[in-house]
């Protein structure tokens, strides 16, 4: 643990002292509990605070450094100097409120329970119960209250691993829904059926913390995931989940084969939904479909990422690479080919990348990976020193190293050796000299030496030099061709 952890933490420990001296209980909630039990770092501490009026929560803060409200109607606050949230809990009851025409709509649901609640923060205010409304992710009243029981305040949490609390003070463990024993048997189990389903996103996080964990995820949350509809969700939020799956996972592919039986794939991404029964030709894909080979490359790309200039843009790519064999994929006398899928998968993987996010460096990075992702093995073992320097100039031939390991490694059901191919690499970009950036050896202030005036036939010039110098002409040769 951190030196800044452990001042943070001797800090909340004074903060605890005065506000359970006031009257109120303060306990750790949330990952940071549920990380102690899995055996995960994790630095992101969140607290609430119970039996204390926002006013006597902000009156003990305050003695520690600025406080912040973190959207005033929500009742989490931070303190200057902290990285800790410090949350009061909350009713969130679904329904929309349409501030310019002061009214609130509302489902027919137990949430018209909380009426006298609404009208008090809302006394001004139209109340209408529609049945057919459809509510978004965001469609919530937030009323904190300091006062409501542990169980109601756990409730509205998504996994039972999830809704574990500590007490800050003496440690002990409040687990009112056996979150400890369904992370002791590996399971990911969503507390309560009505409270799930108001946001759709909890069917990415089964999928990204089974992934994550390695844990299953239990069959009625299986089932109760099946039936959501996922339309409402702003792509900005599917990508984070993808993301983390990606990102955070030594498996991605256990989040993968998730969003498939959890029909994340059928709802959302249709270009993944095309690889499920793509089938490629037995000689040198054994594993069978575009699917199965999809997940083995991201399961050993996930050990290689570290490795890379760009890991984010590495995983994506990784991921998309082969989108263009469903469009491309012919037998032909019995033999299964996909010719032409690297310039196809960089159309479908910019129609996928757009669907989740605005990246544009994202996305061109992904594009540039599914390009070229064929070119090295494809260089392997005869390819000319000319074309081992245009590659290393048409995309960042390190990572494209790592990406081809991975690629070739994942295929087959016995994992194919790529110590030839890496020890070739090696020896054949050094030779060339393309183990490092190529820079151009001749630059437009050589033209202007040469008596040449800029315009588009310098660009003729200097394109046809440098065609010189990846055939491997020095600066001397290259000026003589061009000027003889």
């Amino acid at each position: 643990m951190g030196k800044e952890l452990n001042k943070e933490l001797e800090t909340l420990k004074k903060i605890a002292e005065m506000i359970v001296k006031m009257g109120g209980q303060i306990y750790f909630v949330g990952g940071y509990v549920r990380d102690f039990f899995t055996g995960k770092e994790n630095k992101d501490i969140d607290v609430e605070v119970y039996g204390l009026s926002p006013k006597q929560l902000k009156q003990i803060l305050s003695q520690f450094g600025e406080v912040d409200e973190v959207g005033a109607s929500f009742g989490v606050y931070m303190v200057h100097g902290l990285s800790i949230d410090f949350a009061l809990p909350r009713r969130e009851i679904q329904g929309k409120v349409i501030e310019k025409e002061e009214r609130i709509i509302l489902p027919r649901t137990y949430e018209v329970m909380y009426m006298e609640e609404i009208k008090t923060k809302y006394p001004t205010y139209e109340i209408q119960i529609h049945a057919e409304e459809k509510f978004g992710h965001k469609d919530f009243i937030v009323i904190p209250d300091p006062f409501m029981s542990l169980k109601e305040a756990t409730i509205r949490r998504d996994f039972t691993m999830n809704a574990m609390m500590k007490d800050v003070l003496t440690c002990e463990l409040i687990d009112i829904w056996s979150g400890r024993d369904d992370i002791e048997s590996q399971v990911i189990r969503h507390i309560d059926d009505k409270t799930f389903v108001e946001d759709p996103l909890r069917v990415l996080r089964a999928c990204q913390f089974a992934s994550r964990f390695e844990f299953s995820i239990d069959q009625e949350t299986k089932e109760l995931c099946q039936t959501i509809d996922l339309s409402s969700l702003a792509k900005e939020r599917i990508f984070a989940e993808v993301e983390k799956a990606l990102m955070k996972s030594m498996k991605p592919s256990i989040a993968l084969e998730y969003m498939r039986e959890l029909l994340v794939v059928e709802k959302l991404f249709p270009e993944l939904e095309a690889l499920i029964h793509c089938l490629q030709d037995p000689v040198h894909h054994a594993e069978g479909t575009v699917w199965n080979h999809t997940k083995m490359v991201l399961d050993i790309a996930s050990s290689l990422k570290g490795k890379t200039s760009n890991p984010t843009k590495f995983m994506f790519g990784s991921l998309c690479h082969d989108m263009g064999k469903p469009n491309t994929t012919k037998e032909v006398n019995g033999r299964i080919s996909s010719h032409g899928h690297e310039a196809e998968g960089e159309k479908v993987a910019e129609v996928f990348m757009k669907r989740i996010t605005t990246d544009k460096r994202l996305i061109e990075g992904v594009k540039e990976l599914t390009k070229h992702h064929m070119r090295l093995l494809s260089l392997y073992p005869n390819g000319s020193d000319k074309a081992i320097r245009k590659l290393s100039l048409d995309t960042n031939i390190q990572d494209l190293r790592w990406f081809s390991e991975a690629d070739y490694r994942g295929r087959g059901l016995v994992e194919h050796d790529f110590t030839p191919i890496s020890l070739w690499f090696e020896e054949r970009t050094k030779e060339v000299g393309a183990d490092k950036e190529i820079q151009p050896l001749l630059t437009g202030k050589d033209l202007i030496e040469k008596g040449l005036k800029p315009g588009k036939e310098f660009g003729i010039l200097l394109q046809q030099a440098l065609e010189y110098q990846l055939e491997g002409y020095n600066k001397e040769q290259i000026i003589d061709r061009l000027f003889a």
